[in-house]
């Protein structure tokens, strides 16, 4: 194979790869778009779909790239802007999916803190010992 076919066929792998790299970093756009909704059943769909593209890219290498060639250095930067945008929006996504992680244990405990009150109001309630309920409201 003559080196400019050679040349061609890793410019065109390249091409091919970049607009992959392009639509995963979409992907993960729009999963951290989707949880900021609380849309969780579409970050579930995007999620599937990330997976499903990581797993095309997996074993896709490439030879050894010839950097002196304009083009193909103007590629690589542009591969590069697409992962880098990907990772900025993956560090944001587990960031945010780390406070919400600590948030729901924090609720979760706080729910086992008052479920002594709640289940000794509810046998009060079962044996009618339940007082009156009295509201204070001033205006």
């Amino acid at each position: 194979m003559s080196t400019t076919t050679a040349e061609h066929r890793e410019k065109t792998l390249l091409r091919r790869r970049l607009e992959v790299y392009r639509r995963y970093a979409e992907l993960v756009v729009r999963q951290s778009r989707a949880l900021d909704d609380e849309d969780f059943a579409r970050f579930d769909e995007l999620a599937a779909a990330r997976e499903e593209l990581q797993g095309a890219l997996e074993g896709t290498e490439h030879g050894a790239l010839d950097m002196s060639d304009h083009e193909m250095r103007v590629l690589v930067s542009r591969v590069r802007e697409e992962l880098q945008r990907a990772a900025d929006a993956d560090a944001a996504m587990s960031v945010r999916l780390g406070r919400m992680r600590r948030q729901t244990a924090d609720d979760i405990h706080a729910a086992e803190r008052l479920e002594p009150k709640l289940r000794r109001y509810l046998e009060d309630d079962e044996a009618g010992d339940v007082r009156p309920r009295r509201i204070n409201i001033k205006l």
